[in-house]
């Protein structure tokens, strides 16, 4: 019985553990998630000169400079362009990227900020 009790104790325990317990943002998978999903319009450095931005009018931000919060980021990559007013040209990543993903690329974005 003492057995059986201890197993239940353990599984009552991974099973009430914290969604906090997940891993922090790293700006090192979000560069990785950025450069297969970004790279294409914003540029390799994030500058806003992929290979496809001078398909748009406007053209991609420049992420490297950008003044906008971490929120409306947040917004414009789970949401696309159109979900805050700006080019439809940008896509809703809702559907391919997890929160975790999100917030590994707006870890990476942070890192490689220049203050102008």
């Amino acid at each position: 019985m003492t057995g059986i009790r201890a197993l239940l104790v353990a599984a009552l325990v991974v099973v009430a553990l914290p969604a906090a317990a997940a891993d922090p943002p790293d700006a090192a998978r979000g560069e990785k998630v950025f450069l297969r999903y970004c790279e294409l319009c914003h540029g390799r450095l994030a500058d806003g000169t992929g290979r496809a931005a001078p398909l748009h009018d406007p053209r991609p931000a420049n992420l490297r400079v950008s003044k906008v919060s971490e929120d409306y980021k947040r917004r414009i990559i789970l949401g696309g362009g159109k979900s805050v007013g700006r080019s439809q040209a940008m896509p809703s990543w809702r559907a391919e990227l997890s929160e975790g993903q999100v917030d590994d690329v707006l870890a990476y974005l942070r890192s490689i900020r220049i203050d102008p």
